[in-house]
């Protein structure tokens, strides 16, 4: 589980989900590899 600031963002061109993670780091993730996205209210 990857717990994200905002909502990540689908780079289509590259194949991969950009995202901040909990300390602010920008990161990105192969999408193949994004198995589901939940969103906590």
């Amino acid at each position: 589980t990857i717990v994200t600031q905002g909502k990540p963002k689908l780079d289509k061109d590259t194949g991969m989900t950009s995202y901040t993670d909990e300390s602010g780091n920008k990161r990105q993730i192969n999408s193949s590899d994004v198995a589901q996205l939940v969103e906590d209210n």
